[in-house]
């Protein structure tokens, strides 16, 4: 009886361990993601100071991956984007010119590395940003400086992705030249 039992547990465990390996060779490999975290100096939380502080705020397209890689002595990769600019509302860039957009995230040996609250560009991503300026434009501490535009709405990141947590200015989806407008009050 015990030896019939043990044979029965046997197969019954042979055949779920199959169907999982079944399952796992049917299932498409996914990208490997390593979520990190950001603290920054300074935050901004109003309009007004995210305004002051931006060296450039424009609007555009993310259209290409320049380079990546790894900043020296760091395991922290970088990702230069081209960046199309559309419109400028503040700063010295040309309308309908292109600009390299360097972002602290990237890929290391296969796997995606980047900030929770502001995920790696995607091409074709449309966006209001508001730039720093160094060797290379960057975005205002990550999320918030970025403000995609989906279907002439701009929001801040909170709205488009679930993981965001909120920082800086709560921008619920509004249409793009209602905030641009609301910028601009803000030049002086």
């Amino acid at each position: 009886m015990k030896v019939r039992l043990l044979i029965i547990i046997a197969s019954v465990l042979v055949i779920f361990s199959a169907a999982f390996v079944s399952i796992q060779e049917l299932s498409p490999v996914t990208e490997i993601q390593i979520i990190t975290g950001s603290s920054y100096l300074e935050s901004y939380d109003s309009l007004a100071k995210l305004t002051d502080r931006a060296d450039a705020i424009v609007i555009g397209t993310f259209k290409d991956v320049i380079t990546e890689g790894i900043i020296d002595r760091t395991n922290i990769p970088y990702t230069d984007f081209s960046f199309k600019v559309e419109k400028v509302i503040k700063g010295s860039i040309e309308d309908n010119s292109n600009i390299v957009i360097h972002q602290l995230a990237g890929n290391i040996n296969g796997q995606v590395v980047q900030d929770r609250d502001d995920p790696l560009f995607k091409i074709g991503e449309k966006a209001l940003l508001f730039l720093g300026y160094g060797t290379k434009y960057f975005v205002l501490n990550g999320a918030q400086g970025r403000f995609p535009i989906i279907n002439g709405k701009v929001s801040s990141m909170n709205y488009v992705s679930p993981k965001v947590q909120l920082v800086g200015v709560d921008l619920p989806p509004t249409e793009l030249q209602v905030f641009v407008k609301q910028i601009q009050a803000h030049l002086k």
